[in-house]
């Protein structure tokens, strides 16, 4: 008996019924043939005897057994973590704050460093009432990370919050920090790790320097960089010597961060070649303090070595306190090289609160001025006792003779800027804006409104505060304002290869009749000497 032929078309509607039925409608619920498969094989197991009429009820009980409802947002079984980042940061700062005094809960800790370092929360207020500074939270943070400084460093007498210098990929945490004067140790290990510190002129690794190998300089560079360079050239010295620690400049010691939490980083001294190239440039910073500074002029160092002569500028200018706050002490110790540091006046009174936001005249400079040579000093280039120079090399008769007829060099006129605790009302602007904009907190109740002084010169400097408590914050990008497009210094003047003269200067080329007149002349010369040494011989032959 042979079997019927099977229709290809058939087994394809099949196929297709089958695909059709497991299709699903949600992806929360089976498809049909699943539904009906499942509801066959419970019809099969029980066998009721009224399996017809039952079909809807157990259609309806299979529905709500497999019904897979969506996932709800609240009750989503989402990973969340034990310690968030933040928190791990915090924890790690209170965690040294405990070790410190087990006696006394980390708050109690934070609010008795007022010897050491300033309530920020305080100020914090203010400023966000003012529309300025990093907010209480941040504020927060950064008041418990300055903490844990203060903990690591106990050579530190003083520690202000600065500011907060933006970067391109990582901003900088900056802290103003006084060293103690009673010697005790530990920041001269801590100087053989300051980040941009032991960079010679060329300012960077090996591939920086003259050589490129290992950073070695020629003989000509083997100096010690606490000693002024000193080269004859016309009896001037050419670089001018840093200023010491705790003077001029350098008054003050800064470190920085990337956040609160990361470790703490003390930049180097700056150099006053280094805050002259500073005010020819204009550049972001990176946050990376390893990172070089490519610019023109050449910056004479590392981004370290950049941002701590941006911070010197900014303290320089931006630094105010209330008029009669500071008084400068009757000896004056500059002609020694010391800048005189000014003192609380304990005589103080607060000005009226109208006064400090209405009068620039009520606000005054307490930072030295850094001069145009990049001290707060001046030194003079061309000292008048010339064995200070070098004699390593001997001077010619001529060198010596020719000095001898010029004379005596000239005297520079040594630079000056203003006196300290100069009203800001004197502060010259730039491109037609003022130095300095003044406002108040609060216009409705004027009596509990803090002055706030913003700084227009370097946007994103502020102080805020009443006559008896003040502070100055920065937030911003450590560049000064420029109402014109910045344009980089034109290159120098070439360097003269050779000098004109007679040998030097190029004359047309001779004609061939200038030739041939050239050739005769020289020819009729000729003749003119052999007949002149005729005469000599007739004239010897007589006389023997």
């Amino acid at each position: 008996m042979s079997t019927p032929p099977q229709d290809p078309n058939r087994e394809r509607a099949i196929a297709d019924a089958k695909a059709f039925l497991m299709t699903r409608s949600n992806e929360s619920e089976p498809s049909m043939y699943d539904h009906l498969s499942d509801m066959l094989v419970n019809v099969l197991r029980t066998r009721p005897g009224n399996a017809l009429d039952l079909v809807p009820k157990l259609s309806n009980e299979l529905r709500h057994d497999t019904f897979l409802p969506e996932k709800d947002s609240l009750k989503e079984d989402v990973p969340i973590p034990s310690v968030t980042p933040v928190a791990t940061l915090e924890m790690s700062n209170l965690e040294v704050l405990k070790e410190a005094n087990n006696d006394v809960s980390a708050d109690d800790l934070l609010m008795t460093a007022e010897d050491t370092i300033p309530n920020l929360m305080d100020f914090a207020e203010v400023f966000e009432s003012g529309g300025v500074g990093i907010g209480r939270e941040e504020v927060y943070r950064v008041f418990t990370h300055l903490k844990k400084l203060s903990l690591e460093k106990p050579y530190l007498a003083k520690i202000r919050f600065f500011g907060k210098i933006f970067g391109l990929y990582n901003d900088y945490y900056i802290c103003e920090c006084e060293l103690k004067t009673d010697g005790e140790g530990g920041e001269e290990e801590e100087e053989q790790n300051i980040i941009g510190a032991d960079l010679g002129k060329y300012g960077g690794d090996g591939a920086d320097s003259p050589t490129g190998e290992d950073g070695e300089d020629d003989e000509r560079d083997e100096i010690d960089d606490d000693e002024p360079r000193k080269k004859k050239k016309k009896g001037i010295l050419l670089d001018i010597p840093t200023e010491d620690m705790g003077t001029g400049t350098n008054l003050k010691t800064y470190y920085v961060c990337s956040g609160p939490g990361q470790k703490w980083n003390r930049l180097p001294n700056v150099k006053p070649d280094q805050i002259t190239s500073a005010r020819k440039i204009r550049k972001y910073l990176t946050g990376d303090l390893r990172a070089p500074v490519d610019s023109y002029p050449k910056f004479p160092g590392i981004e370290a070595n950049y941002l701590r002569a941006q911070i010197g500028r900014i303290a320089a200018s931006t630094t105010i306190s209330p008029a009669g706050y500071y008084a400068v002490p009757e000896e004056d110790d500059e002609d020694a090289g010391i800048v005189p540091l000014p003192e609380v006046n304990e005589e103080y009174e607060p000005a009226a609160i109208n006064e400090l936001f209405e009068a620039a005249m009520s606000w005054v400079h307490h930072s030295s001025y850094i001069l145009p040579q990049g001290r707060c000093v001046w030194f003079d280039p061309n000292p008048e006792n010339k064995d200070d120079f070098d004699d390593d090399e001997d001077k010619d008769d001529d060198d010596t003779s020719s000095k001898a007829s010029e004379g005596p060099e000239e005297p520079i006129e040594p630079e000056t800027g203003p006196a300290l605790l100069s009203p800001i009302a004197e502060d010259f602007g730039t491109g037609g804006v003022r130095a300095w904009s003044l406002r108040r907190t609060l216009y409705i109740l004027p009596g509990h409104a803090q002055a706030v002084i913003q700084s227009n010169i370097w946007p994103g400097a502020y102080t805020a505060g009443n006559g008896s408590k003040f502070e100055s914050i920065y937030v911003g990008w450590g560049l000064k304002y420029e109402r014109e497009q910045f344009a980089i210094e034109p290159p120098g003047q070439q360097q003269i290869e050779y000098i004109l003269g007679p040998g030097m200067t190029e004359v047309p080329d001779p004609t061939p009749e200038d030739e041939e007149n050239a050739k005769a002349k020289a020819d009729d010369e000729d003749d003119a000497d052999e007949e002149d040494g005729d005469d000599d011989g007739g004239d010897d032959d007589d006389d023997d």
